[in-house]
Formats: structure tokens, sequence, C-alpha cells
């Protein structure tokens, strides 16, 4: 069954659901082309007339079919068709009223469905375009009729049914046109809800200053890498950073100037890390380096390549160009060890790398 389903409406997501909606109509008016076949049938149009109007209107809608489910349809502006297939159908319908002789007011029903498809993608206005375009096919379809077979279509019949047209294809079209408004603002109410739910989820793990990852998120980060390494998974490293001598920036040059310090560092520092790497604000002037399915060579080098981009940084400040260095302990995952345990590591390999001069990487 999957595979039948893959091949009438495809496996892409959006091509499928578009099909799928191409398929139910085309199948729900193929049902109506039958039924106005047999109204036909009984009326004392011609044969052959009638068997040319069936095969069209089939072959109309097998060929709307065809461009949608092949994804021609998706390079136009409207990849579903709607107001092309609309207008075909409408026409189908009123060529059928002249040919199905006394049974001709079934057209009326299929007309307003026809219409009624419009709310899923139409306009209020294109709508109401198409309904005042289907009833003057169909009125010219009842004149015809009545000119052509009086015999099968009474004329006072044919007003009627002319009558009703006129009141119910604006009607149709205008309540199309509000649900599909109402669709419209709906779908954009759930847009604008999906960007502020992202905006909520970027404050709420990033670093209002920085623009990095926050402490509540990495820690979250450093617990899954860490599950993963106690299942048997690949080794990870955690890097501690700080800033050297950064008190000394907000001392004589104040806050200001720590918060561009920050930044630019933060900015330089990311630039260079691979994508399985995650550098986050750990608090103050200190960040945490996660550094995933890697080793402590792979680690160190990682570092090494973030001293040199960093030792190359000069931060203006008023008139002066601040300098900027780091010192940083390393320690890598143990299968044995628990998460507190191996930060308290990298904690202690930070301490020792400022203690021994700083501006170095200390790993344990």
């Amino acid at each position: 069954m999957n595979r039948v389903a893959d091949a009438l409406l495809g496996q892409e997501p959006k091509q499928r659901l578009r099909t799928s909606q191409q398929l139910f109509a085309t199948l729900l008016f193929l049902g109506c082309i039958l039924i106005l076949h047999y109204a036909a049938t009984i009326s004392s149009a011609p044969r052959a007339l009638v068997w040319v109007w069936t095969v069209l209107s089939i072959g109309a809608q097998l060929l709307f079919y065809g461009l949608v489910r092949s994804g021609w349809s998706a390079r136009t502006a409207e990849p579903s068709l709607t107001v092309p297939q609309i207008v075909v159908a409408q026409a189908a319908a009123a060529a059928a009223y002249p040919l199905s002789g006394p049974l001709s007011p079934l057209v009326l029903p299929i007309s307003m469905l026809i219409l009624v498809f419009g709310m899923f993608r139409l306009s209020g206005a294109a709508a109401v375009r198409l309904a005042w375009l289907s009833l003057a096919m169909l009125s010219g379809a009842m004149a015809l009729a009545v000119w052509v077979w009086p015999r099968d279509v009474a004329l006072p019949l044919v007003i009627g049914h002319w009558m009703m047209a006129l009141v119910t294809f604006p009607g149709v079209a205008i309540l199309t046109g509000r649900i599909s408004t109402m669709r419209h603002r709906l779908r954009e109410q759930r847009e604008q809800l999906n960007q502020a739910l992202a905006r909520i989820e970027e404050l709420a793990t990033r670093d209002a200053l920085t623009g990095l990852y926050n402490r509540r998120h990495v820690q979250s980060l450093l617990e899954q890498a860490w599950q993963r390494r106690q299942r048997g998974g690949s080794p990870f490293c955690v890097a501690l950073i700080d800033l050297d001598h950064f008190k000394r920036v907000n001392d004589y040059h104040g806050h200001a100037a720590g918060d561009a310090v920050l930044c630019a560092f933060a900015h330089c520092a990311e630039q260079g890390l691979r994508t399985t790497d995650t550098l986050a604000r750990w608090g103050g002037e200190e960040f945490l380096l996660l550094l995933d399915h890697t080793d402590t060579f792979g680690a160190l080098q990682v570092l090494e390549r973030m001293q040199a981009a960093v030792a190359q940084l000069l931060v203006p400040v008023g008139e002066e160009l601040l300098r900027v260095g780091f010192s940083a302990g390393l320690a890598a995952s143990q299968p044995d060890e628990s998460l507190p345990k191996m930060l308290e590591r990298a904690d202690q390999a930070l301490y020792r790398a400022k203690a021994e001069g700083r501006g170095r990487v200390v790993r344990v």
C-alpha cells in the first residue's frame, strides 16, 4: 500500500499534499462527470457530442492530475492550479447543461461544489470573479439549451435555474472568500506564533551580550554528551576559558569596554570552531568550550588555533586598541567519571594555567 501511495502521490511532503488534494478533486469530479453523462444519454442530444464532452472532461481532469503529480505545476505561481482547474471544470459543467435535457438541474449543485473547492486557495476577490465567470458560462449554456433543444428544457424551468444560480453563485463565492480569508489569517497567526516561540527559545538559550549559548543550555549539551559517553559513545573534551587580566579592562576603561572585549572575543573565537564544537558563556569573563567527538589531541589543536586567532585581535576602546588573551583548562571525558568531576578537573587545570603565567592551555 505504501508503494501504491508513493506512486500516486509522490514522496516529497508538499508535493504529496498537493497531489492528494488534486487526486481527491479529480475523483470527485469524475463522479460528477459520470452523473452528467447519464443525464446526457437520456436526453435528445447527439450521442457523438455526449461522448466528445465526456472524453474531453475526463481528459482535462487527468491532465491536471498529471501536471501536479509530475511536479510541473510547482514551477508556476500557483502550484495547485486552483484557478485553471475551476475554470475548466465550470466550463465542462456549463457544457453539460444543454446536453442533460430533463436532468439539467443536476448541473447547479455540481457547479456550486466546484466553487467551494476554491476556499482552500482563493482570495475573496478571486472567488467572486470566478463566480461571475461561472454564472456567465452557465447563462450562455442555458440560452443554448433553450435555442437548440427546446423540447428537453422548458423556458420557465431554465429561467428558474438561472435565478437560482444568480442568487447562489455569488453567495457561495462570498462565503468561500470569507473562509479563505480566515484560513489566511490563521496561517499568518501561526507563522507569527512560530516566530515568537523561536525568539523565546533563542532568548532562553543565548547569552544576551555575546550571542553565545548561555550556561543553562550548554549544561544540557554537556549532559547529553556525557550520557552518550556512558553508553559507549565517542569521547569528548571540555575546556574552561578565562580572559586574562579582564578585571584591569573594567577598572581602567569601564564596563562598556569590558563588554566590547567579551563580544569581540566571542565573535573571534567562534569563527574557527568546527560544527561539532560549542562555545558558551559560562559566567563573567569565563567561557566553556565543548568539543564533542574529540580526544585530547584534537582539542588541543582547536585551542591552539583559537589562541592564534585571538592573539591577532585588537579591540578599539576610545583611542586605544586592547589586546585579548586567555588561559584554558582542558579535561577529557573518562568512562567512569561523573560530569561534575570532569568540570572540576577542567577548573583545576584553568587555575594552574593562570598560576603558571596565563596565556596557556593546561590539560589534565
